[in-house]
């Protein structure tokens, strides 16, 4: 295995940890998210629940740019792809929907929270991780949803 897969493989991991952590502290009272619509003056941000970065809010901004941290950052993503809902149910009777955001950007993320900007959706935080090896000018990053019933 080249040094490179290597390090993928424990990103990886790291991911899944860290995903699984991400999880149980939404399911112990959410994360606080700040959101400004279109237009909207900086003083009326309002925070959202988790629930609200759902396949119906990011569905329809693929294909568009995001800016990843401060506006002076000049780093920008953009939405890849975002895989329709999968559906789930548990043998004890848990049930939900996953999906996830694939963002391509020209440098690479650490893996981790990261506030990203939208034109209409407005600031929000995301919890990504590198997917894949540097191919060209560009590096992939994945955002997974996992919506419970």
């Amino acid at each position: 295995m080249t040094t490179d897969a290597a390090d993928f493989n424990h990103d990886r991991r790291r991911f899944i940890t860290g995903a699984a952590a991400a999880t149980v502290a939404v399911a112990a009272g959410g994360i606080g998210i700040a959101r400004l619509g279109g237009g909207e003056p900086a003083d009326s941000i309002r925070s959202l629940t988790s629930g609200d970065l759902d396949y119906g809010l990011l569905g329809p901004i693929a294909g568009e740019r995001l800016r990843v941290g401060s506006a002076g950052a000049g780093l920008f993503a953009t939405v890849a792809s975002v895989s329709a809902p999968m559906t789930y149910r548990t043998d004890d009777g848990v049930s939900g929907a996953t999906f996830s955001v694939i963002l391509e950007a020209t440098e690479r993320l650490e893996q981790g929270i990261h506030e990203f900007s939208h034109t209409r959706l407005g600031s929000f935080p995301l919890f990504v991780v590198p997917v894949d090896l540097p191919s060209g000018t560009s590096f992939l990053h994945e955002a997974v949803f996992n919506r419970l019933d």
